[in-house]
């Protein structure tokens, strides 16, 4: 199982700035309950998009950490929060594309922040759809959804009791693959080129020089041929026989 391995980033960022809420928040009402990322002093965002393309073609599963925090003081007991998956318009399901998080969850004693693991599940239809997992943080009898969303325009809203997240396999041609030199674009092509030059998918995703993709054409050519001349012709999903482009043979 491959774990956190494209998320550590967010969770740092996150953690960071859920030690400093109190400085952050400017709103009136206590123990308001909302999702830590919609108030970042910088970019805030109500969702979060993740593909598992990005981390190879090894990776099951990977978690993401997702902060939620309350307005107001902390207490000297635990407070039980409500968690819920909103299945109205979720379209990832339960136990096939993530593990559900508990809906009972509580803010410690003495904290203002709780940490909940989202474990993303990678399936076979992720390679051609994109799901979504809505959360919801409901109002109990420790805290309020007083701060429930803030307009950004006439017609798009920044939620704070609501958090998507977006999961998807899909893998697009990435920025620096010129056909000339890689042949025609496929998933399988790209990772085996990533496995041989040590690279990742989302290096090959920004721009290069063409000399680069010479140097990788020509290598991924010479290493194909190779196979093929020890009788261990490298094929495509469709059956063909995998070939670089057109300018490197």
């Amino acid at each position: 199982m491959q774990k956190n391995i494209f998320f550590l980033f967010i969770a740092g960022i996150l953690v960071l700035t859920a030690c400093k809420k109190q400085t952050l928040m400017t709103y009136n009402s206590d123990n308001s309950i909302y999702f830590a990322q919609s108030v970042l002093p910088r970019a805030p965002f109500d969702s979060t998009a993740i593909s598992f393309a990005f981390a190879g073609g090894t990776g099951t599963d990977s978690t993401l950490q997702i902060i939620i925090a309350v307005t107001g003081a902390p207490t000297a007991h635990d407070r039980p929060y409500t968690l819920v998956v909103d299945n109205t318009v979720s379209t990832a399901k339960a136990g096939t594309h993530y593990v559900a998080p508990a809906a009972a969850q509580s803010i410690k004693a003495g904290k203002l922040s709780d940490t909940i693991p989202l474990k993303l599940l990678r399936t076979a239809d992720m390679l051609t759809n994109e799901f979504k997992i809505v959360l919801q943080v409901k109002a109990n009898e420790n805290f309020n959804t007083a701060m429930e969303y803030k307009m950004l325009s006439a017609t798009q809203r920044l939620h704070y009791t609501r958090y998507t997240v977006y999961v998807n396999d899909i893998i697009r041609k990435p920025g620096r693959w010129l056909d000339t030199y890689m042949g025609t674009f496929t998933r399988k092509k790209l990772f085996l080129t990533c496995d041989l030059l040590n690279t990742t998918p989302a290096y090959m995703d920004v721009p290069a020089s063409v000399a680069d993709m010479v140097f990788y054409g020509t290598f991924m050519q010479r290493y194909l041929n190779q196979m093929k001349a020890a009788g261990n012709t490298i094929y495509e999903e469709d059956g063909s026989a995998m070939i670089m482009g057109p300018s490197v043979q």
